[in-house]
């Protein structure tokens, strides 16, 4: 995982609730999928539970589940950005 991608991740994580869908809480994860984007790379779900593990105290199946859905998440918006690229001809990295 590029560095900027794992220091994104950390940033989300160590936020106020990185499960809610407060503003600030969505902007950081926002920021792990630009860096995602921007890096050409996905994030698998050990790499994201071993960062929730070393930053939060969660119990080991809230780690799992949360680092399942995120993965799952993040590969959604990943294809639907694919989608628009490839079949509405918008140049997204014009924004990268």
């Amino acid at each position: 995982m590029e560095r900027k991608t794992k220091d994104a991740l950390i940033r989300w994580i160590r936020g106020a609730a990185p499960e809610s869908a407060h503003p600030y809480d969505m902007e950081r994860f926002y920021n792990v999928v630009f860096e995602c984007l921007k890096n050409g790379e996905n994030i698998n779900s050990d790499e994201l539970a071993e960062i929730i593990r070393e930053n939060l105290k969660w119990h080991e199946n809230q780690v799992l589940d949360f680092s399942e859905e995120t993965v799952i998440t993040i590969e959604k918006i990943m294809k639907f950005i694919d989608f628009l690229k490839s079949e509405k001809q918008i140049n997204l990295y014009n924004l990268l």
